[in-house]
Parts: C-alpha cells; sequence; structure tokens
C-alpha cells in the first residue's frame, strides 16, 4: 500500500490510488481499415514497464476514438483548427492531456489568435504515414481543420514497410486498407556476422510482447510491488533464454550501414509516396500540411544506454535530411525540433519507456508555436 500511495503522490489524479495497476480497459481494438484505433470511452491508467517507475497518467479517450476532448463536428465560424498526426509520442499517453504539446499548443494559438484555435490530437500508437493518410481520408477531413501536421518518428519507415505488406490495394496500387492480423511479423534486415534465424526473432519478439503488463496476471495487476516482480522475473527469464538479443530493426533509416541502403531507398520512396497523397488530400480539404519530427533520444543526447539494440555505431540524423528534402520538394513547411531538444539540456525524454517527459512537452511546443503561428494566422 506504502508504494501505491508514493506512486498516486506522483501521479495526476486519485485513479492510480484506487484502481488496477494497468489499464481498466484496452487502449486499442483492430479495426478493417485502419489496422488498430483507439478504444472509443476508453478509460485508462497509462504506466511504463514496471508500473510506476517512471510516470502515472489517468485518463480516457473520447467517443471519438482520439485522446482528446470531444470536437464538434461543425466548426464555429471564427475557429481555427489544427490537426496533428503521428504516433505514440504524439497520443501522449505517458503525460496528462493537459501538458501534452498539443493541448499547450492550442493555449498560445488562442491567446495569439484573440479568439479560438482548436488543436487536435489524432495521435495512435504505431501509426506510420500509410495509416495516418489512411486516417485522415476516412475519419479526421470531417473536423474542417486548416493546417494539419504531420509528425514524423524514426520507425515510420519500417512500420511502412510491414503494413504494406498486407494492404489491399486500389487499381492504382494505392492502399484503401490495412487490416488487422493475428500476428503482424517484422521485417527483419540480415547483417553481415551472426544472425538469429527468422523463428528465432519471431519468438523473440512474441516473449517480449508477453514481458509488457498488458499480459499481467490479477496479482500483479492489481499490486504494484506484484507488477514489479513479475516485470522482473520476465526480463531475467527473457534473458536466459535470448543472451544476445536481435537487433531491434525498427530505426534501420537511422543506422549507416551501406547492406541496409537498398531497403533504406525503398522505404523512403513509399514515405515518399504517402506523404505526397496526404497532402493532396489535405489540399481537397482546403487545408496546408506541415512536416515535423519526434526525434529519438539518441538524435538529441547523441547517445543512450540501449543504443546497441538499435544500432551498429551511432544513430546518424539521416530521417531529418530525408524529410527536408521530401518537404522541398513537395512544397511544404518543415519545422526543425531537433535544434531546440537540442538546446534544452536534459530530463526531456524517460530513460526507460523513451518518449517525452513534460518538459519534452514544452519544448516542443515552444519549437512549433511560431511556425505555426505564422501559417495559421493572417499576419497585420
Amino acid at each position: 500500500m506504502g508504494l501505491r500511495v508514493a506512486i498516486w503522490l506522483r501521479s495526476d489524479g486519485a485513479a492510480p490510488l484506487l484502481g488496477r495497476v494497468v489499464s481498466n480497459d484496452e487502449f486499442e481494438r483492430p479495426d478493417p481499415i485502419l489496422n488498430h484505433v483507439l478504444q472509443a470511452g476508453c478509460s485508462f491508467i497509462a504506466t511504463g514497464s514496471p508500473p510506476g517507475l517512471e510516470y502515472c497518467v489517468s485518463g480516457s479517450i473520447s467517443s471519438q476514438g482520439l485522446n482528446d476532448e470531444e470536437i464538434p463536428l461543425v466548426k464555429p465560424p471564427n475557429e481555427k483548427r489544427v490537426l496533428i498526426l503521428g504516433d505514440s509520442f504524439v497520443e501522449a499517453r505517458q503525460v496528462p492531456r493537459r501538458d501534452n504539446f498539443c493541448s499547450l499548443l492550442e493555449r498560445r494559438l488562442s491567446e495569439a489568435a484573440g479568439g479560438p484555435v482548436r488543436v487536435i490530437n489524432a495521435g495512435v500508437s504505431s501509426y506510420s504515414q500509410i495509416l495516418e493518410y489512411l486516417f485522415y481520408k476516412n475519419q479526421l477531413a470531417q473536423y474542417g481543420a486548416d493546417l494539419v501536421i504531420m509528425v514524423f518518428f524514426a520507425n515510420d519507415v519500417f512500420d511502412n514497410l510491414r503494413y504494406a505488406k498486407d494492404a489491399v490495394t486500389d487499381e492504382d496500387g494505392v492502399m484503401v486498407a490495412v487490416p488487422p492480423l493475428a500476428a503482424v511479423p517484422w521485417f527483419n534486415f540480415q547483417r553481415s556476422g551472426v544472425q538469429m534465424e527468422d523463428q528465432q526473432r519471431w519468438e523473440y519478439e512474441d516473449q517480449l510482447r508477453f514481458a509488457n503488463v498488458t499480459t499481467m496476471p490479477w496479482p500483479a495487476s492489481h499490486s504494484y510491488l506484484g507488477s514489479i516482480l513479475v516485470t522482473q522475473y520476465r526480463s531475467y527469464s527473457l534473458h536466459r533464454r535470448f543472451p544476445q538479443p536481435p537487433k531491434n530493426d525498427e530505426f534501420f533509416i537511422l543506422e549507416d550501414n551501406p547492406e541496409l541502403a537498398f531497403f533504406q531507398n525503398m522505404g523512403w520512396d513509399l514515405t515518399y509516396q504517402y506523404i505526397k497523397l496526404l497532402r493532396d488530400e489535405c489540399a481537397g480539404n482546403g487545408a496546408q500540411l506541415m512536416i515535423t519530427t519526434a526525434p529519438i533520444a539518441s538524435q538529441v543526447y547523441g547517445q543512450t544506454s540501449y543504443d546497441h539494440f538499435f544500432f551498429n555505431g551511432k544513430c546518424t540524423q539521416a530521417d531529418q535530411r530525408e524529410l527536408q528534402k521530401i518537404s522541398t520538394n513537395l512544397g511544404l513547411k518543415f519545422a526543425d525540433t531537433l535544434t531546440p531538444l537540442k538546446q534544452a539540456g536534459t530530463g526531456l525524454y524517460y530513460p526507460r519507456d523513451g518518449h517525452w517527459t513534460k518538459k519534452g512537452h514544452q519544448v516542443v511546443a515552444d519549437a512549433l508555436f511560431p511556425q505555426v503561428r505564422d501559417l495559421l494566422l493572417p499576419k497585420n
């Protein structure tokens, strides 16, 4: 009970004191078009692994399937709207809703405009440009955004490739649906040297997912101490079975490795195609599109303790350069968040979880504000 009280004192509400350790509902559900979506009406307690170690945030998903307030479908005549697409960095379960960069940006823009500006958080964990394009086209365009911001994360190219494997396409080869599968296989890029066989890699990924807090047995899902003990035991068991875990290829575009060049180019070509489709879809709905990034901690700090799991050597900033080229080619505004984050010091990312802290969200909101203001609000 003492541990629960200590976690509650660091949290944003009473739910961690009174509720379960892990979410009372599933965060997501399968979707035939978008692969997976946030569970509408879900109440949750979001926490790291082990639970309560880094953050503990209670919240809910709106009836529209967003980690945001309810959005009126009819936009008031005097209201400006900004729609932000992205993955878990945008969805931002790791901080209270009032502290994520979408909410911070909304308050600053409304003050600058002297009238209502609504910033809509349309982030969904594990989304990439393929799903963001489909999400906007099929559901989000109805909100009448004046400006759409696509927040790129460095595993998006990897996700685009794996989603494309099982996507449904039209006669022009454009993806119209990414149906859910029981187990979406991950791409495995063979590097020089000793490699795990594919079957071993699938087994490792399955065991890694099993170690996640959402599969906790009843005692561990209701006790912070129990959850810590179970998490540590599962981590120990996984290490014994796989003393040398395989590289996590999600960030392969940041690796300076000639062996990966073919797949990097293929992934960027696919990503370019869907950014272009999103730009055209936005234009057809009277909205501008802007690109920015959620840099990984390694790019901001130079290195982190878990880099060896993702890279051979240090990670590059190849995504920043490539996205600036794409933005130029497509006539889009590119907003740099990497430089402000690098200048902001420490405490921007949770060390274990890897997502932005409240300070990280504040820095990103500050970096985006002047550029969004200039695009959205008419100059006097």
